[in-house]
C-alpha cells in the first residue's frame, strides 16, 4: 500500500474531485482548522470513557464530532461534486450547543498576574485589574 500521491509537494494539494489548490487556500485553511477541532473533541471524548458519570455528555460529543467531520469533508469538496452531508438541521444542532456552552461561561470581571522574582524561587508581587473601576490592586509577598 503507497501512502504518497507522486505529485511531489510544490505547495499544493488537491480537493475532493481533483482540484489542484494552494495549501494557503482558504478552503484548505477551512478544513484543516475543521479537522483540528475534531481531534480535540475525540481527544476529549476518548478522556471521558473512563467516567459512566459523563455516558450522556460523551454521547453527544461524538455526535458533535461526527458533524464536525462531515463539515470538514463538505469543506472539501467544492462545486457541490457530490451532495453535501451537513443540512440547516445540523448548522441548528451545532449552534445551539455553542450557544448552550457559551452560557455556562463566567464573565470575567477582574483578572490576575504575577511577577516572579529575578531568582525564580518565590513570587514577589500578585496584583488584579477590576477594569469596572479601572483600579489595580496589589500586594507583594
Amino acid at each position: 500500500m503507497r501512502i504518497y500521491t507522486k505529485y511531489g509537494d510544490k505547495g499544493f494539494t488537491r480537493l475532493y474531485g481533483g482540484d489542484r489548490v494552494s495549501k494557503t487556500h482558504i478552503r484548505v485553511e477551512a478544513y484543516g482548522t475543521m479537522d483540528e477541532l475534531c481531534s480535540q473533541v475525540g481527544y476529549l471524548v476518548s478522556e471521558m470513557k473512563e467516567y459512566k458519570e459523563l455516558d450522556d455528555i460523551r454521547e453527544e460529543c461524538e455526535e458533535i464530532q461526527q458533524h464536525l467531520f462531515d463539515c470538514g469533508s463538505d469543506l472539501a469538496t467544492p462545486r457541490e461534486l457530490r451532495p453535501y452531508k451537513q443540512k440547516e438541521s445540523d448548522i441548528t444542532f451545532l449552534e445551539e450547543k455553542w450557544m448552550l456552552i457559551c452560557t455556562f461561561q463566567k464573565k470575567i470581571d477582574r483578572f490576575y498576574y504575577s511577577r516572579w522574582s529575578s531568582d525564580c524561587q518565590s513570587l514577589s508581587c500578585s496584583s488584579y485589574h477590576d477594569p469596572s473601576i479601572g483600579a489595580k490592586n496589589g500586594r507583594c509577598h
